[in-house]
Order: structure tokens, then C-alpha cells, then sequence
């Protein structure tokens, strides 16, 4: 890996952008952050590539100087490993005192990611994570059924489970104090789609405040997620968690703000 940041000044907030063959996407995402506050130096922009074999990291320099994002780094993994392994090295390279991951294709947008960063600012949480079951939450674009009723069907193995009483972990927004951040992404071990899972399982273990907020979300096609096969593996990947877990013993008490989760399933 390479330095992720071009200059000494440690910036404030770090967002870590995870890819994997986004050629025809990351242009899009990157003309977003260069129109918002977030091309300021005083916001760090990782993006993470996860082996692609598009060119999506050149294309992601290339277009990054082009729009002249100074604050915009890219990191190559040499091989695809997975989702939760590109947030984990983008998380742990990542040097601001506030940082957060989102998707590539920024299907929740800036404002949010803006939002989350004045929230943990503000000291309303260590973990703050966007939810679309918040009832406050507006969905602009929903998913297609299929994923819907395979999410609910994930979320409910999970709560089964008890290795989440979140009614969405999977939306893609999530943001940490840095010294959370360095705990909880130290300790990751899934590499794949459910690596949001061990991250809140965690987080609940060390007894952080986590808080969900609403968020403003739209279903953007091509998604990176297999339903039957990536759903296959998060099932595996989670019951190996709740194993590893329940031999760990029992966990401490997180403190999150229960009243403000809606009953909107995801």
C-alpha cells in the first residue's frame, strides 16, 4: 500500500470508498465529490480497489486529476479478497480523527455522509451507521423484491441469532471515532458482504454507543451483490461470527438509542 494522504496535514474526516470493477460508475462518483464539500483537504477520500479487472483503478486516478481532487487517493489490492477486506484496509490506512465507509456508488449520498460526520462531531456516538428502517429514512428508490425479501430473511437469521438487534445492518454507510475505528477494524476478520455484521457484533461486544440515523437511499442498479450465492456465504460467514462469539462468551451491554429505530424491515 501506499501513503494514502499527499501532504502531512492529518485531515479531519476520512471516507473510504470501497471498489470492485466500478469502470462505469466511479467517473459519476467522483464528479459528486468534486460538486460537494467533501473535495475539501480538510475531508480524505480512500478509494479501495479490490482487485478489479476493468482498469478502475487507473480510471479513478485519471478522473480524480482531471476534476483536480488533491485530497483523493487510490489504494490497489493485489488481489480480490472482498468488500469487508477493501473497507478494512481503507479504514485502518486512514489517518482522520472522524472517519466512515460508503459505497462506490454512492446510493447513500453526500449529504448523509456529511450528516454522519456532524453527528459523531457532535459526540452522539462512537459507531453511528445509516439505517433504512429508521423511520425517518426515505427510500427514493427501493430494491428490487427478491433483495428485499432475501434482507429481510438475513436480518431475521441475525436477530435469531442475537448477533444484532439492528433491524439493517447492511446499509452502506457507517461512521466511527477514530479510536473506534482502529479497535473495531483491527479485530475484523470477515472479508465478504457481512463484514457489517462482525463490525456492529464488535462494536456491541466493547460496549460502544452505537446509534443508526436515517438516511435519504436509492437502489442504483448493477449492484456488486449476488443474492443466492453472496447470500449463501454471508449465511456462512455469519455462523462461523456467532460461533466464534458465543465461545467468547457472553458480551457487554451496548448503549444505542433503541427509541429511534423504526419497524420498517429491510
Amino acid at each position: 500500500m501506499v501513503d494514502p494522504v499527499p501532504h502531512a496535514e492529518v485531515p479531519a474526516r476520512s471516507v473510504v470508498l470501497p471498489m470492485h470493477n466500478e469502470a462505469q460508475r466511479i467517473g459519476r462518483t467522483l464528479s459528486l465529490i468534486a460538486d460537494s464539500p467533501l473535495r475539501e483537504n480538510h475531508y480524505e477520500i480512500l478509494l479501495v480497489d479490490d482487485g478489479s479487472s476493468d482498469g478502475t483503478p487507473d480510471l479513478a486516478e485519471k478522473h480524480a486529476a482531471d476534476l483536480g481532487l488533491t485530497n483523493v487517493k487510490v489504494i490497489r489490492a493485489a488481489m480480490n479478497r472482498g468488500k469487508g477486506a477493501a473497507v478494512r484496509a481503507g479504514m485502518l490506512a486512514a489517518r482522520g480523527t472522524l472517519r466512515a465507509f460508503a459505497d462506490a456508488d454512492l446510493s447513500v449520498g453526500i449529504a448523509d455522509i456529511e450528516e454522519c460526520f456532524d453527528r459523531l462531531d457532535a459526540g452522539q456516538a462512537e459507531v453511528i451507521y445509516a439505517s433504512r428502517a429508521h423511520p425517518d429514512s426515505e427510500i427514493t428508490a427501493e430494491q428490487p423484491g427478491h433483495r428485499v425479501m432475501t434482507g429481510r430473511v438475513f436480518n431475521f437469521v441475525l436477530r435469531t441469532l442475537g448477533l444484532t438487534d439492528e433491524r439493517d445492518t447492511q446499509c452502506g454507510l457507517k461512521g466511527f471515532t477514530g479510536e473506534a475505528a482502529d479497535t473495531l477494524f483491527a479485530a475484523v476478520t470477515i472479508e465478504g458482504f457481512a463484514f457489517d455484521v462482525e463490525v456492529l457484533a464488535l462494536a456491541r461486544r466493547e460496549g460502544m454507543q452505537v446509534s443508526p440515523m436515517p438516511t435519504s437511499w436509492a437502489h442504483v442498479d448493477a449492484s456488486r451483490v449476488r443474492p443466492f450465492h453472496d447470500g449463501v456465504d454471508m449465511l456462512k460467514d455469519v455462523l462461523v461470527l456467532w460461533r466464534a462469539l458465543h465461545k467468547a462468551g457472553p458480551s457487554p451491554h451496548v448503549r444505542h438509542d433503541d427509541a429511534a429505530e423504526g419497524d420498517r424491515p429491510t
